[in-house]
């Protein structure tokens, strides 16, 4: 009696996490990858808190490249990144008494540029939008690149460095999960563009232990998502990944999309834009926390454009509704590995605005991905269509537990 007892609350209780985690629908919209003149942006950081705003966004994380958004920092104008009319321009929007200006010798100007604690009230709104502290780990190994995001970080995170490429990306992903649970702040690393410079395969990804997510996709066209002949694109490494993932017992691997921005002031293919690529996280507030719980529990999608009406998952089902447009034809595809098979395989496809998928005891993991007939307004690679990437669930996932 007593065992049966036993079972039957650890089943009300399974029964209440996918309860908890499929019927809240409470949207918010962020881009997780952006620079600005803190590192090798070309626009302040407050225009672009407000580009991302006004667009809708709900959070934003400006990571720099080995720094966080504090201290002094003085910046030549005009020198690299920084025009005399993207100055003029800050100048003439927040005026004489907000931007501190010094000369030096031979008539040498200089802007301070201003922290992240000095200007993110200005942006801030309770429910509406969040500016979220984080730092691109710039690494490399053989002269290839290695970058890794810290998100929500409290501290600035060095340079890596090892005796391999997934050495110098476990190292990465380690300091910020010692950070984490050092300082009792929730973080988490991001595996950024692996196909930059063709720099790391899915076999490199395998080997970094504790990695909860990567780049899917990225916004710029240098970062190579899609691959080409020789090199796999992000979505195969993704499926690869998570087959080894699933067979050595270990926690899956998550996909976002970023923009990686770099360049406000020139839009098309070739330059690094706001606006192509972003998550939706199902969370119950916007804050910090909370975004980062959902994420790490799988209740968001990446998006270039699509956004779903209704996603509910649970380790047996993906059910999803598109918010669909007039004239815009929507094809959703559940891809996923089964038992015996050593690739990814669309399971099931759906050419409509609703679509479910129910896994079978063959099914190792399973992933949506909805695709449209529209095409981005400013896409990262000509020919792009909208997408959607849900992210995978088996039954056989080991659940994935970050430090604490």
């Amino acid at each position: 009696m007593r065992t049966y007892t036993r079972v039957l609350i650890i089943v009300f209780f399974l029964s209440s996490f996918c309860i908890s985690t499929t019927s809240a629908q409470n949207w918010y919209k962020g881009n997780l990858h952006t620079h600005s003149l803190w590192s090798d942006g070309d626009n302040f950081p407050e225009m672009i808190a407000e580009w991302y705003k006004s667009n809708g966004y709900n959070f934003l994380a400006v990571t720099d490249h080995n720094r966080l958004q504090e201290g002094d920092n003085w910046r030549t104008v005009p020198g690299g990144f920084l025009t005399a009319d993207v100055f003029n321009k800050y100048k003439e929007k927040f005026g004489e008494k907000y931007v501190e200006v010094k000369k030096e010798e031979n008539d040498i100007t200089k802007v301070r540029l201003k922290t992240l604690s000095e200007y993110r009230s200005r942006y801030e709104e309770e429910e509406r939008f969040l500016l979220i502290n984080g730092e691109e780990i710039t690494s490399s190994y053989g002269g290839l690149p290695l970058h890794v995001n810290g998100i929500n970080t409290k501290e600035v995170i060095p340079r890596q460095y090892g005796n391999s490429l997934s050495e110098v990306l476990q190292h990465a992903v380690n300091t910020t999960l010692m950070q984490r649970k050092r300082t009792g702040q929730k973080m988490f690393p991001i595996l950024n563009h692996p196909n930059f410079w063709k720099a790391y395969t899915a076999l490199d990804i395998m080997k970094v232990q504790n990695a909860r997510f990567f780049e899917v996709q990225n916004g710029l066209l240098q970062t190579g998502s899609y691959g080409d002949h020789n090199h796999d694109s992000t979505e195969i490494m993704w499926d690869k990944v998570n087959l080894q993932l699933i067979k050595q017992g270990r926690p899956l691997l998550f996909g976002v999309a970023v923009d990686d921005s770099h360049n406000y002031h020139q839009f098309g293919p070739l330059f690094h834009n706001p606006g192509r690529a972003w998550v939706m996280v199902n969370a119950p507030r916007l804050e910090a926390a909370a975004l980062i719980d959902a994420m790490e529990a799988g209740r968001y999608y990446a998006s270039t454009g699509i956004v779903l009406k209704d996603l509910s998952v649970t380790e047996k089902q993906i059910s999803l509704i598109v918010q669909s447009e007039v004239d815009v034809v929507y094809t959703i595809q559940f891809i996923g590995v089964r038992k015996g098979s050593e690739k990814a395989t669309v399971l099931k496809q759906v050419t409509g605005t609703e679509a479910s998928y129910t896994l079978h005891e063959q099914d190792l993991f399973v992933r949506a991905k909805i695709m449209s007939s529209k095409f981005p307004k400013n896409p990262h690679k000509p020919g792009d269509y909208e997408t959607a990437w849900t992210q995978p669930v088996s039954q056989l996932a080991i659940p994935y537990n970050a430090p604490e």
